[in-house]
């Protein structure tokens, strides 16, 4: 029950005595912060004696609340210890105007998120007890599974998102009248209503703004690209999540480049209406060149890629001195900070992706290679 019902319930009457001192006591619930810093979350719990809620579906969430993203690299992790089974916690600043907490924190933080979180939960613990405190479940990514047009070839979708074909019925008939579950109709209502409500954008000027729609042939080509991307990554043997988890959202980038190029070309509001294909084929042809521009930057920058893994396995090995066997490698690379390997989160890619490294930097000669005795061993 929130403070704010509670003070309603007082000022209506009728209530005993005896229960206005629990009334009294009561806290309005906190609204649930997406990203926040240990400290941070001091205030919210001064401000809601002790309550507070961390949620979100961003890594950024974890990297904030655990990694120290914005302090010096070490977690404080002493409150959000406390507050797993309401331990009683003392804070100190060195600060004047930092909002402190003295008392029992709870709280919980829950995040859905995307790959990297356990391995932030993991690596920032340390022996602090925090990871203990965290119930974790990994689960296989849907990438590259979430196909609904199987009966179309891969040159058929080439074919319509270059206009040079039709869209089948089936797709027109997607675009058309996309299957809504009466379950998800019920939630959208509700979170729509939700959203009203509690919406802070009260003073904003939102009125007359045109809806934009997409024809059915233009969102059939938006649909053919997001399937096409699907199965390329789905098709990937070894698959680097950077890549992947951009190339998935193809179709987020052509709606709202198409929808710009629409009113570009409108030019007269009044005339808005609907997105043709025409402005969703230029749509897809901008978004390759924007995915390759940031391909090639994260390569130029060493974040992934052939270059990237020869020069950080050349430089490991340069600091060893003596040969290492490919286990060796391996199992140590893997540990070392800012390696490029790390986009490749499914179990054993990251050491086989090493190993290949290793084998085309041995057969170039880039690196030494001892065959005298098994297994072999290399140094620079």
């Amino acid at each position: 029950m929130k403070k704010s019902i509670a003070s309603k319930a007082k000022t209506e009457g009728g209530i005993p005595e005896q229960e206005l001192s629990m009334l009294d006591s009561l806290v309005d619930i906190p609204r649930a912060t997406t990203d926040a810093t240990p400290q941070s979350l001091e205030k919210v719990m001064s401000r809601y004696k002790g309550f507070f809620i961390v949620a979100g579906t961003e890594q950024n969430l974890t990297k904030t609340l655990l990694g120290g993203l914005y302090s010096d690299g070490v977690t404080v992790d002493g409150i959000i210890n406390s507050a797993f089974n309401g331990e009683y916690s003392s804070s100190e600043r060195a600060s004047v105007d930092r909002v402190t907490f003295q008392g029992r924190p709870f709280g919980g933080i829950f995040c859905l998120s995307q790959e990297g979180t356990i391995q932030t939960v993991l690596s920032s613990a340390g022996s602090s007890g925090l990871t203990e405190r965290f119930l974790m479940l990994r689960e296989d990514d849907l990438l590259g599974h979430r196909g609904k047009y199987n009966d179309i070839s891969d040159k058929d979708l080439n074919e319509i998102i270059s206009c040079q074909k039709m869209a089948p019925k089936e797709m027109l008939n997607e675009a058309r009248n996309p299957p809504k579950l009466e379950s998800y109709k019920r939630y959208s209502n509700r979170m729509k209503m939700l959203a009203i409500e509690r919406s802070e954008l009260e003073n904003a000027e939102l009125t007359g703004l045109k809806a934009l729609k997409f024809r059915a042939e233009a969102w059939a080509i938006i649909d053919a690209a997001k399937e096409k991307f699907e199965r390329e990554i789905g098709s990937q043997k070894v698959r680097n999540s950077f890549v992947a988890s951009m190339s998935s959202k193809i179709d987020i980038f052509m709606m709202k480049i198409a929808a710009t190029i629409h009113v570009m070309n409108t030019g007269n509001a009044n005339q808005v209406g609907l997105i043709d294909r025409e402005a969703v084929q230029a749509a897809y042809f901008i978004v390759l060149e924007l995915f390759n521009g940031v391909k090639e930057i994260a390569n130029g920058n060493k974040l992934y890629g052939d270059a990237a893994e020869d020069e950080f396995v050349i430089d490991y090995l340069s600091s060893c001195r003596k040969f290492q066997t490919m286990e060796e490698i391996k199992r140590n690379v893997v540990r070392r900070k800012g390696n490029p390997f790390k986009f490749y989160t499914k179990r054993g890619e990251a050491k086989a992706k090493i190993e290949g490294c290793v084998n085309r930097l041995s057969e170039s000669g880039k690196i030494n290679t001892n065959r005298q005795y098994k297994p072999f061993s290399y140094n620079v």
